[in-house]
């Protein structure tokens, strides 16, 4: 679930005093939504301001249940959440763009209700997947008395409340709440009182906080959540492998390094008026995106490639359209690899003696249960670390934590 920040200090059109104006937070957030697995996935936006408004903007914003995103229905949510988050004119049913609606919100931040409402789509989903929330915000919890600009404190006192047992829920319930706090610079950034909410929040549920001065920064730190979230790192192709003049053409590689890979997710910092040409090892024909196992989402600031189950190991090509001059020595390809087997465990001795040695052992399998024949996967330099609990699932011993 993706909490969004919409209130007035956010954005105005052409403000640049306010901390997104350009809206980056909604491209950030359809990048996010373009990671999520294509096959099992299930997501939902929660758009946030003023108190009155979380419903109806919610209900706008498909925010009030989790729809499926799956390569099955043809990404159709995915497309509308999407649609709904960049600036653009592709309305679906009664989807706008957030950009339009974030002309309209209020000045307040009702951070409490909008956690709470994210924690609880979560703790009613028995779909199995792995509980996230991505929570963005630019200011304090700030409610006013009904028309009036005056601070209602004990509005606020309560939203804060609803804030701190949300994510309490969200942490008895194995929900990661991963929180980012945006402003213009490093003292904007510093005067936050309530930025620890965020950390708290953050600290509580084993996830991730992070302060930025900079919206276009939005991206990045998505991109690391998410890495962080299928245990997987965030490879940064920085610079270009080459560049065609004549053609205005930049060309990255990257590396696929088994068979044992779901998704490679190239993100690319050019939007979709620029184009993006993937091509597989040896081979000079360009890779056609069928929505199938290719897949291509762009906005007005990124465009992601997904390679669903790539076999394909070696070097793979990226050829992009020329971005800005301004913008060269700064573009970086990121590329995220998701994995779909899980380590089996075992020991040499069952039940486990108390004295003498045992043995700890590891093999990867497949979704279908069986043991990969993916030799490979146990080449080079895998980390773990053993976790010792008692009967009251309390943890006595640690080794080799990373």
């Amino acid at each position: 679930v993706i909490v969004i920040d919409e209130s007035g200090s956010m954005s105005a059109e052409s403000n640049i005093t306010k901390n997104d104006y350009n809206g980056y937070r909604h491209d950030a957030a359809a990048s996010l939504l373009s990671l999520c697995d294509a096959k099992q996935s299930r997501v939902a936006l929660i758009p946030f301001s003023d108190p009155e408004k979380v419903a109806y903007l919610n209900e706008i914003a498909l925010g009030n249940e989790l729809h499926h995103v799956t390569i099955e229905n043809n990404n159709r949510k995915r497309s509308e959440l999407i649609s709904l988050l960049i600036n653009d004119n592709n309305k679906t049913g009664k989807c706008e763009t957030l950009y339009e609606f974030s002309q309209q919100y209020g000045g307040q931040t009702d951070i409490g209700t909008a956690l709470d409402q994210a924690v609880e789509l979560l703790v009613n989903d028995k779909s199995g997947n792995t509980p996230v929330i991505v929570l963005l915000t630019d200011g304090d919890f700030c409610i006013n008395k009904p028309g009036t600009s005056d601070v209602d404190t004990n509005a606020v006192q309560l939203s804060k409340d609803k804030y701190v047992a949300a994510y309490n829920k969200a942490a008895d319930n194995d929900i990661k709440v991963f929180t980012v706090a945006l402003a213009k610079n490093e003292a904007g950034l510093a005067s936050l009182k309530d930025r620890h909410f965020l950390e708290d929040a953050a600290r509580a549920t084993n996830a991730i906080y992070q302060g930025i001065t900079s919206a276009s920064d939005l991206p990045e730190v998505f991109n690391s959540f998410f890495a962080h979230l299928v245990g997987s790192e965030v490879v940064s192709l920085k610079g270009v492998t080459s560049y065609d003049a004549q053609a205005g053409e930049y060309t990255a590689t990257f590396t696929v390094p088994n068979q044992s890979i779901a998704e490679a997710n190239i993100l690319i910092p050019v939007g979709k008026s620029q184009y993006a040409a993937l091509y597989k090892p040896g081979s000079n024909e360009t890779v056609a995106y069928d929505n199938n196992k290719y897949l291509k989402f762009s906005t007005s600031y990124f465009t992601l490639l997904k390679i669903l189950n790539p076999r394909e190991v070696g070097e793979w090509r990226v050829v992009y359209s020329n971005p800005s001059k301004k913008e060269l020595e700064d573009i970086t390809v990121n590329v995220i690899f998701s994995y779909d087997v899980v380590p089996e465990i075992s020991f040499s001795n069952n039940p486990l003696p108390k004295t003498a040695e045992t043995k700890v052992m590891v093999k990867f399998k497949n979704p279908d249960g069986k043991y990969t024949t993916d030799t490979s996967l146990y080449n080079g330099d895998i980390q773990a670390y053993l976790k010792v609990y008692d009967s009251n699932d309390a943890p006595i011993l640690e080794l080799d934590k990373p």
